[in-house]
């Protein structure tokens, strides 16, 4: 829609005058996706002077960065009216997208391929085309997997997180689920996070309660904070390393839409959108209170590509070679290729925590875990660890243990990488999720490591780490 409005400048005004509008154009959209820092300040958009109740009820950002927002128009005994409209941030007004089309929201996944839900809850492709019908919200992963809601029409059937995915009818390049209980979803690097019908987002993310939830193309998250008597609700954005969501001042909406870690769009109660944009830095964040209620055991808490009969299968394995037992693996965080470059970071939320888990996803969808019992301490720039205990997975089955793993093993941790060996298996692992190297001994286990030869690189994909106790 951009060369929308500049082949509109054109027509309008000389060829250098276009040029300086587009470089302000540009300007405007740099100042939208700049650098990541935690302090806000918020510019309202035009107010379009509408005759009717409702203005805006949603909004989205692309990948690109364009922001849309969808208008409602109540009408008396006849159905409501919904409107695209797209932001141009240079100039602060909003164009209609279709004066003809109507559409409830807009989604992208993360190629910036655009889809929408039309007013009686069908999913739309680009070319307006109905896709999946029976869906009150969905997003759509870059794998052609659609994660939706039921909308309890009884036109598709109410998925659980254990049910398997359907396919698409007539479109075999397509797969969904459509998840009963849920009141919101986002996808977060093309893993879905959930908010339940009671507000609650999963333990990983704090166990919160959140009204509406969007993560930014660079994997940032956002929220509004639950508060069953507020007209608005407070902008909350998720902190990784503290694992906690800090308070972002005077901000405050019913839906929003992410774009990075300092860029996200609000639409308030009263129908009016904003934007935010850098001022300087926070240095203390206003963190939300803790939740008073002790998390269940680790069967309620699986995190995106581990299950509770994972986390068993290795405690249970653990016991056998060590003697080692507890109750739970405690959620400590995780991260994706490229979050961040500074290992230390990661070192320091780690140190000093016995019974440290490592959990590895490579980009060939292999799982390999790691325990040590004595963790790493806060001096963690050389230091030797003993007693490894680890196992590896294929693609869909548990962990499964490899024979004799106890025969002999050593590791270290220097320089933000674990080096382990073992009679069968040699593995360099960055903590970063920047690379991990392993070399399968024994050729019969090759497959549950890599899609690969041994002495393979296969790059890091995810990593998760936990604590026993």
């Amino acid at each position: 829609m951009r060369s929308f409005a500049i082949t509109a400048l054109l027509l309008a005004v000389s060829q250098a005058a276009s040029i300086n509008n587009l470089i302000t154009h540009q300007r405007a959209q740099s100042l939208w996706r700049q650098e990541a820092t935690n302090k806000f300040s918020w510019n309202s958009t035009q107010k379009l002077e509408w005759n009717v109740v409702n203005a805006f009820i949603d909004v989205q950002t692309s990948p690109d960065g364009d922001v849309f927002a969808i208008q409602k128009i109540d009408q008396v005994l006849a159905d409501p009216k919904y409107f695209i409209y797209q932001y141009d941030i240079s100039k602060n007004v909003w164009s209609i997208y279709s004066s003809t089309f109507q559409a409830k929201a807009v989604r992208f996944d993360r190629n910036a391929n655009m889809y929408f839900l039309s007013p009686n809850n069908c999913i739309q492709n680009s070319s307006r085309i109905d896709v999946l019908c029976g869906v009150s919200d969905f997003e759509v992963a870059t794998n052609n997997t659609i994660w939706g809601i039921n909308d309890g029409s009884g036109r598709l059937s109410g998925d659980r997180p254990s049910s398997p995915f359907h396919d698409v009818p007539f479109r075999p390049t397509l797969k969904y689920k459509a998840y009963s209980g849920y009141k919101g979803l986002t996808l977060i690097r093309d893993e879905p996070i959930f908010i339940d019908s009671k507000y609650f987002v999963p333990y990983e993310y704090a166990h919160e309660k959140l009204v509406s939830i969007s993560a930014g193309v660079d994997g940032s998250l956002w929220g509004l904070l639950y508060d069953e008597t507020a007209t608005d609700n407070v902008l909350v954005k998720w902190q990784t390393l503290t694992q906690k969501w800090y308070k972002v001042g005077g901000a405050v909406g019913k839906s929003l839409s992410a774009y990075n870690e300092i860029s996200v769009a609000l639409v308030d109660s009263k129908g009016l959108l904003s934007l935010s944009s850098q001022t300087g830095r926070q240095e203390d964040a206003d963190y939300t209170a803790a939740v008073v209620s002790a998390p269940p055991p680790p069967r309620s808490l699986p995190p995106t590509f581990v299950s509770y009969a994972d986390l068993e299968f290795m405690r249970s394995q653990i016991k056998i070679e060590l003697g080692t037992d507890f109750s739970k693996f405690n959620y400590i965080f995780g991260l994706s290729t490229g979050e961040i470059n500074d290992y230390t970071e990661i070192a320091d939320a780690i140190a000093g925590k016995s019974n440290l888990l490592m959990i590895v996803k490579t980009e060939f969808n292999k799982n390999s875990a790691y325990f040590l019992p004595a963790g790493i301490d806060n001096d963690y720039n050389s230091q030797s660890v003993s007693n490894i205990v680890f196992s590896l997975s294929g693609n869909k089955r548990p962990f499964k243990q490899l024979s004799n793993s106890n025969v002999w093993q050593q590791a270290s941790f220097s320089g933000g990488y674990f080096s382990i060996q073992n009679s069968q298996v040699e593995a360099n692992i960055d903590i970063r999720c920047n690379n991990v190297k392993i070399s399968v001994i024994e050729e019969s286990v090759t497959n549950s490591v890599l899609s690969g030869t041994n002495g393979s690189d296969s790059n890091c994909k995810s990593i998760l780490f936990y604590y026993g106790s």
